[in-house]
C-alpha cells in the first residue's frame, strides 16, 4: 500500500534527481510498473477503489434472509437472531458461501432499516452494591419447556435474587 510519503519520494527521485524507473523501483523496493504509473498519471495522493460486495453464492438465499430479518424486526433486541445464527440457519439449508457474505448482507440491511442498537452514554459506573446501587436485568429462560421471563436483581454485594417477571411500580 502506497502512502503520500512514498509517492513524494518517487516523484522527487524522478523529477529532482533525474533517476530512472528501474533505479527508483530498486531503491524503494516497489514495482517498476507502480513507479511508471505514479509518474505518468501524475498521482500525488493514493486512491483506492472499494471492491463491490457482491456475493454470488448468497443470491438464492437473499429472500430467506430477508424474511427472517423482517420477522425478527418485531421481536425485542435480545430475541433477534445474530448474523452468526442466520448464517448457521442458511448453512443448514445448503448455503455453501462464507460467513462474511451473510454478515455483510445483514449489517447493510440493518443499517438501511435502522434496526440496530441505539448508542447510550452512561457517565458513572459502580461495582455491585456500592453507592446504594440496585442492579437488575430481565432474562429469558426455559423453565419446564416454557419460555419464561425473570428478573435478576442484585441489591447487595453478594445477594442475587431471581423473580418471575411482573410489573413492580417501585422500580419504575
Amino acid at each position: 500500500m502506497l502512502i503520500m510519503e512514498s509517492i513524494s519520494k518517487i516523484r522527487r527521485l524522478y523529477h529532482v534527481q533525474g533517476k530512472g524507473f528501474k533505479t527508483i523501483a530498486r531503491e524503494l523496493k516497489v514495482s517498476k510498473n507502480t513507479v511508471k504509473r505514479i509518474i505518468r498519471e501524475d498521482i500525488t495522493a493514493p486512491e483506492y477503489k472499494k471492491r463491490s460486495d457482491h456475493y454470488r453464492c448468497l443470491e438464492s438465499y437473499r429472500s430467506r434472509l430477508l424474511e427472517r430479518l423482517i420477522a425478527d424486526e418485531g421481536e425485542p433486541v435480545r430475541r433477534r437472531r445474530s448474523s452468526r445464527k442466520l448464517y448457521l440457519e442458511v448453512q443448514g439449508e445448503g448455503y455453501a458461501g462464507s460467513y462474511d457474505a451473510v454478515h455483510a448482507f445483514v449489517m447493510n440491511w440493518r443499517r438501511q432499516n435502522h434496526s440496530g442498537l441505539t448508542r447510550a452514554f452512561v457517565p458513572l459506573s459502580f461495582d455491585a452494591g456500592e453507592s446504594f446501587q440496585f442492579d437488575w436485568s430481565e432474562e429469558e429462560i426455559e423453565l419446564c419447556g416454557v419460555l419464561t421471563r425473570i428478573i435478576l436483581n442484585c441489591s447487595g454485594k453478594y445477594v442475587l435474587k431471581a423473580l418471575f417477571f411482573q410489573y413492580n411500580p417501585t422500580i419504575f
